[in-house]
């Protein structure tokens, strides 16, 4: 899982419509009182490079890769052996 320095305009362009990954968005959205999702695929660069817009982008991210991971691949994503991550991913 990616630390901060990995967030980019357009990330989630190829995860946004998955449900589980448009209700990790949703929820949030209702906890941070912005629309996340926007942000990341619309930037500005700038804001998204702020740390306050950054970890949560990033924090996200990681959980929906693990929502993608479950439906592609299920057996790996409830049985795996090991996991990495980078700075604040390894909290995701």
């Amino acid at each position: 899982f990616p630390g901060q320095g990995s967030q980019y305009v357009g990330m989630f362009s190829n995860k946004k419509d998955i449900p589980s990954v448009k209700a990790l968005c949703d929820k949030a959205k209702s906890i941070l009182g912005y629309d996340l999702l926007k942000l990341c695929l619309e930037g500005p660069e700038e804001k998204l490079e702020e740390t306050s817009v950054c970890q949560p982008a990033m924090f996200v991210a990681g959980a929906a890769g693990m929502e993608v991971l479950k439906q592609e691949k299920p057996d790996k994503a409830t049985r795996f052996q090991a996991c990495a991550g980078l700075s604040l991913g390894e909290y995701t």
